[in-house]
């Protein structure tokens, strides 16, 4: 099974299971009358009702909340352990080191064994400290707690994608000096998988151009002929280009397919309050890693989506750029293959000038063969001006008169020139 087709089985079973369990939470999202918060019931019932009546609302309100899956601050946080999509989703971040490595084509050794070690040290650590140690204030809920496993894992994958929306922020100095130590080796451990996709990105592309050049070259032994290279050359500079492109135009297909999957989840999940666009604006600020903010997953069932699709549209969107920079390589080989040909070209003109009598050459002469070595001008043009230029009456110095040029009849002196040239020389 190839590599896209593995990733492919991948997401569509995480979408499976993200689909059953947003099947389960649908059942316990809130009527919009019941969304409203413990200070806004108490403010009301604070103006001309009397402390019994506070009371008994406020329990009331709270009874209403814990039926519809809401998790006070008052309230014990469940642990992330016991919810599934939050175990595949640490197992899937584990693994990020284990497929940068396979996309490398490097071996497993010890530095990777340490390296994954690490990586899944961290991650069940942020998971536990997020989910039980660390108070978070957010705008999804009053006062401050520690995160339910969905929130755990959408805030682990803000940090991991550098998406970093916002919408949960360390409650006390504490908290926050916890959440510095978490960001600070966070920043050593994603320095060292992009210092390793990075190299994977470059390994890959120079693989590219040496079997390009090396095909070339293979026909050059076989024709012995330096023209039958450069020709070579072009044809599998072309030949990869097209393959190039069918690979990136395949990625950016699947990278579609996780947009449009994003935007019908939180275009139509209830309590998103997403329009069709909204959602798109939101996946392209996530797939770019920028994470304005201004648009964030509102519910538990959408943070968890949020939490591996994050992972999936960045993840897409870094493979969608390796596969540019390898057409990028290409092109401009191809074009430096092309500056070769210009330069052998102009050596080739300036080799036939006709010296004069005493072996020197003039600058003239020079510069029109070097323009018709760049292909500025091509031999029929330049004859044509020279026809034009002797015409004029030249003298015995090799020059003509400036009155002669003012008194150039253009309708008999343009006549014989080619027509990419009669519209330049009116002027």
């Amino acid at each position: 099974m190839s590599g896209s087709l593995r990733l492919v089985v991948f997401v569509s079973i995480v979408t499976v299971v993200l689909a059953s369990y947003a099947a389960q939470d649908d059942q316990n999202v809130a009527e919009p009358d019941c969304e409203v918060s413990l200070m806004q019931t108490s403010t009301v019932l604070a103006r001309g009702s009397n402390e019994a009546a506070i009371v008994n609302e406020t329990e009331r309100q709270l009874e209403v909340e814990r039926q519809h899956g809401h998790v006070l601050a008052t309230d014990p946080v469940p642990h992330f352990g016991t919810n599934v999509p939050s175990v595949i989703f640490v197992l899937m971040v584990c693994s990020i080191p284990l497929v940068i490595m396979r996309l490398g084509e490097r071996k497993f050794n010890y530095s990777n064994a340490i390296e994954c070690i690490v990586f899944f040290v961290w991650t069940l650590s942020a998971c536990h400290c997020f989910n039980q140690v660390i108070n978070f204030s957010s705008a999804h809920y009053a006062g401050s707690r520690s995160l339910e496993p969905e929130e755990t894992i959408y805030l682990v994958a803000q940090i991991i994608t550098t998406v970093g929306y916002g919408d949960f922020t360390p409650a006390t100095e504490r908290d926050q000096k916890i959440m510095t130590v978490f960001l600070i080796t966070a920043m050593f451990l994603l320095a060292d998988i992009l210092q390793s996709f990075s190299s994977s990105v470059m390994k890959h592309t120079t693989q590219v151009l040496h079997s390009v050049n090396v095909s070339a070259a293979e026909a050059l032994l076989i024709n012995q002929e330096e023209d039958s290279l450069k020709k070579e050359h072009r044809v599998k500079h072309v030949a990869e280009l097209r393959k190039l492109g069918i690979v990136f135009l395949t990625k950016l297909y699947f990278h579609a397919l996780l947009t449009a999957a994003w935007v019908c989840f939180y275009a139509n999940h209830p309590g998103e309050d997403k329009t069709a666009f909204g959602a798109f604006y939101s996946s392209i600020v996530t797939s770019s890693t920028i994470g304005f903010g201004s648009i964030v997953c509102k519910t538990k069932t959408g943070m968890c989506f949020g939490a591996f699709f994050m992972v999936f549209l960045s993840w897409s969107m870094a493979s969608l750029i390796m596969t540019f920079v390898d057409i990028s390589a290409v092109v401009r080989d191809m074009s430096s293959l092309d500056k070769v040909e210009e330069n052998e070209r102009i050596i080739s003109h300036l080799a036939n000038i006709k010296p004069d009598s005493d072996g020197r050459v003039h600058r003239g002469d020079f510069l029109a063969a070097a323009m018709v070595g760049l292909k500025l001008i091509n031999e029929e043009q330049m004859s044509a001006l020279e026809n034009l230029f002797h015409s004029l009456g030249v003298d015995d110095d090799g020059k003509v008169h400036h009155d002669n040029l003012k008194n150039v009849d253009s309708k008999q002196r343009l006549e014989d020139l080619p027509s990419s040239l009669r519209f330049h020389c009116t002027f």
